[in-house]
């Protein structure tokens, strides 16, 4: 039977492996695009998730983990019946986390962008200008989440 490998280790121990996992997740999510261009990774995979697409993943991933946990036989370990949930909630956090530093109005990394000139020519942007760019950038990120959503329903996502 396939299942998720797991390692009992300390907490020292844990923060190289967590950082190495961090990183190599947030490599895979820049590299996606790419593979998505020449044809290595199908869209459907790839697809962005809403709010109902992430509650879908984790009751997938919830079930998956229940079933290995009843068919190990061991309803007391909590921590290997587990894993592909915690799997999913690490993955949706760090992809939140780098998709919040995108230089994209609205978002943080957006405005660490209208920051670097500030910080560079000690001349700030004008208000009224990065307002406009903002409530732009906030208006299709509005957009975009009403679209996702939507596809969530008509469309649901299913773990392969």
């Amino acid at each position: 039977m396939m299942s998720n490998p797991s390692k009992d280790i300390n907490l020292i121990q844990s923060i190289p492996y967590g950082a190495m996992i961090t990183f190599e997740q947030g490599r895979q999510l820049f590299l996606m695009p790419g593979r998505l261009i020449r044809g290595q990774i199908d869209p459907e995979e790839a697809r962005f998730v809403g709010p109902k697409g992430i509650y879908d993943l984790y009751s997938q991933a919830r079930q998956k983990d229940q079933e290995v946990t009843a068919s190990s036989g061991s309803q007391t370990d909590g921590e290997t019946g587990s894993l592909n949930t915690i799997w999913l909630m690490a993955i949706i956090s760090i992809a939140i986390g780098l998709t919040n530093l995108l230089p994209i109005p609205a978002l943080d990394g957006g405005r660490i962008l209208f920051l670097i000139p500030e910080i560079l020519f000690k001349k700030r942007i004008p208000p009224q200008f990065e307002n406009v760019i903002h409530f732009v950038g906030f208006s299709a990120l509005i957009l975009l989440m009403i679209y996702i959503t939507t596809q969530d329903f008509i469309n649901p996502i299913q773990l392969p």
